[in-house]
């Protein structure tokens, strides 16, 4: 686990947690990056914040949505640029501001922090760049579970390891049998995104990250 910012530091907090952790924790970014830089757990706290752009005002303007995700009526479309034909599919933007689903995050975590697999809610599609560090991405295509991912009928109910490293540890040899699958369609993608570089995750896609 970890604490908060502590040292008598000023400015905004940010939320961290983990598959591990209890519950959250609040940090100042340099309490963060000072957690970061010493970090030893197996799951590190994982600062994973949706208020970036109220909180740091100069991140929050250079956050732009890429030419190539924008909506013909996307209101992040400059003045005097044109969408290309990309088709209007941002359905949330009909939400307004103040009832929009959360959509944009500010993610920042040491090494072996990251995320176990899940499904992204609301049929989302999603983009991800990095920053800086690499991160590893492992997808399973819609209907295919992961090796120790376990499903209610429903599908109400998800059991899933409780980290990163115990999945790896577990079940990386299932995973190798499930790459040799003799349909391509049902074979899991993995993929190594560098800095600068972006990553799209279709929606209904199972996929875990490991920085």
């Amino acid at each position: 686990g970890g604490g908060g910012g502590g040292g008598g530091e000023e400015g905004p907090t940010f939320r961290a947690t983990s598959a591990t952790a209890p519950v959250a924790a609040t940090f100042t970014l340099q309490g963060y990056f000072r957690y970061l830089h010493a970090s030893q757990e197996e799951a590190p706290l994982y600062l994973f914040d949706r208020n970036f752009d109220h909180k740091l005002s100069e991140l929050g303007a250079d956050y732009d949505v890429p030419a190539y995700f924008r909506s013909s009526d996307d209101h992040s479309v400059r003045a005097g640029e044109a969408a290309k034909g990309q088709p209007g599919t941002d359905l949330f933007r009909l939400f307004g501001t103040a009832a929009r689903p959360d959509y944009r995050w500010l993610i920042c975590g040491p090494k072996r922090s990251g995320s176990i697999f899940h499904i992204d809610p609301n049929q989302t599609n999603a983009w991800n760049v990095s920053i800086q560090g690499r991160k590893k991405w492992i997808f399973y295509p819609p209907g295919v579970s992961p090796p120790g991912v376990v499903m209610s009928a429903d599908g109400a109910d998800v059991t899933v390891p409780i980290s990163t490293g115990e999945w790896l540890l577990s079940f990386w040899d299932q995973h190798l049998e499930a790459r040799k699958h003799p349909d391509p369609a049902l074979r899991p993608l993995e993929a190594v995104v560098q800095p600068g570089e972006t990553i799209f995750v279709p929606h209904g896609y199972w996929h875990m990250v490991v920085n």
